[in-house]
């Protein structure tokens, strides 16, 4: 794999992280919750399509045609504290979040 394109992908997956880290810590603290964002999990979708040129064939050649962040699992916690946030985050096709699976405990 290209060094520049390893590199600009973990800044862009690093992106991604912040911006769902200042959406939930937003959320919590609209609510009041003194709770901040302890792990971010993500989960990828991959798709790959056949080339033009063996789209035909009857094993098709296939190249990537995208690679999307599809959800987040995250996590916070209150300091000093056993309370915990947990949901799930899920990216829309324009951009913005949707969060639900929203569990806390004491």
């Amino acid at each position: 794999m290209n060094e520049d394109y390893y590199n600009a992908s973990c800044r862009n997956i690093e992106a991604m992280h912040q911006k769902v880290r200042e959406y939930i810590e937003k959320y919590l603290e609209d609510r009041n919750i003194a709770m901040k964002v302890v792990s971010i999990e993500s989960c990828s979708i991959t798709r790959y399509v056949p080339t033009i040129e063996t789209k035909q064939d009857l094993i098709p050649q296939y190249i990537l045609a995208s690679t999307d962040i599809a959800s987040f699992s995250v996590a916070a916690m209150q300091p000093h504290s056993t309370r915990d946030f947990h949901c799930k985050v899920y990216v829309l096709c324009d951009g913005s979040f949707l969060m639900n699976n929203i569990s806390t405990g004491v």
